[in-house]
């Protein structure tokens, strides 16, 4: 059995946090919000929950982090901390601070040593989250079919589209297959 630990972004548990955790079943939910300090420590803050979660999960077999956007800083610290942890990042914003702006698309995925998933759109407003990261397996979902019928949750935007397309249809595609996650590959799903 495969834990699945979900790390939302900074607007913390929303309805397609939960979405997502029922595509899931055994998946928890860290809800580090309370953890997280100003914009300008949410990446360092989010690798501490992150290698907190590892340390604690250490003797798990199997474990598979998911990062939405800010949340992929701490999903990306558990799965370099884990032995084999398989690592998704959804939207990940990729900024540290003022004068890191893309940490994560230099590191994310760098030092796991289980796969690496990054699921994309890019052309929402959020900045630092339209690249494809090197280090990972991309699916660009920003023209696949199924986005027509997106509708982002009240006050949200389409950064939110990967986290739906994650949960309501990634399963079900050839790309879920983790022997096909090639670090550097990037698919644009139409």
């Amino acid at each position: 059995l495969t834990v699945t630990i979900l790390f939302p972004g900074a607007g913390g548990v929303d309805e397609l946090v939960l979405e997502l955790q029922r595509s899931h079943p055994s998946s928890i939910i860290v809800d580090w919000k309370s953890y997280r300090g100003s914009i300008l420590t949410a990446a360092y803050d989010g690798e501490a929950v992150g290698e907190g979660i590892a340390n604690l999960l250490r003797d798990a077999p199997s474990l598979h982090f998911i990062g939405i956007s800010v949340g992929g800083f701490c999903a990306n610290a558990a799965a370099c901390a884990s032995q084999t942890a398989q690592l998704t990042l959804l939207d990940p914003f990729c900024g540290r601070g003022v004068l890191q702006p893309n940490y994560g698309r230099m590191n994310f995925g760098k030092d796991c040593r289980g796969t690496a998933l990054h699921i994309l759109n890019t052309d929402d407003p959020v900045p630092t989250t339209n690249e494809a990261l090197p280090n990972c397996f991309c699916l660009d979902v920003t023209r696949a079919a199924q986005r027509d019928d997106f509708v982002p949750p009240e006050g949200d935007t389409m950064h939110s589209w990967p986290v739906a397309y994650y949960a309501r249809h990634h399963r079900s595609t050839k790309w879920a297959d983790p022997s096909l996650h090639v670090p550097g590959r990037v698919i644009q799903v139409e």
